[in-house]
């Protein structure tokens, strides 16, 4: 994970696969992930948005993982792709007590969902594979 003060007010962070050429990629190669986050922002929103940029890679929205432990996901189309992302980023938040905007943002992606294509697994092994690599920001 880097943070960027490169980015404006409107970018929260962003979730990527990393391309390894072909030539290097054997049986057991790890296909590598980067997110970033604004440096910019506060504590509870760039925790927030690590979870929201893990919940695309861990929704398999940026693509399958090597090691099987999610499938490639990346066709869903983005209005889908980001409703499950910030459906995580909602359920961690809520469960760590961190306050965020998930639930107005989350609330307008539902309105254009096609809850046929949306995958409650996903979001919820997501959030789990978010929680147990993070620890919740201390506000106090």
């Amino acid at each position: 994970m880097n943070e960027s003060d490169q980015y404006g007010v409107l970018l929260a962070g962003t979730a990527s696969g990393l391309k390894i050429r072909p030539e290097f990629v054997t049986a057991n190669t790890v296909t590598p992930f980067t997110v970033k986050l604004n440096k910019k922002h506060d504590l509870p929103t760039r925790f927030a948005t690590l979870a929201h940029e893990l919940g695309h890679i861990y929704c398999g929205h940026v693509g399958r993982d090597s090691k099987g432990r999610w499938p490639d996901r990346s066709s869903l189309g983005e209005g889908l792709c980001e409703m499950e992302a910030e459906a995580v980023a909602w359920l961690v938040c809520q469960r760590n007590g961190v306050t965020s905007r998930s639930k107005a943002y989350l609330s307008s992606l539902i309105e254009k969902a096609d809850f046929s294509k949306v995958s409650m697994y996903a979001i919820f092994e997501a959030a789990n594979r978010v929680e147990s690599r993070t620890v919740p920001p201390n506000l106090k």
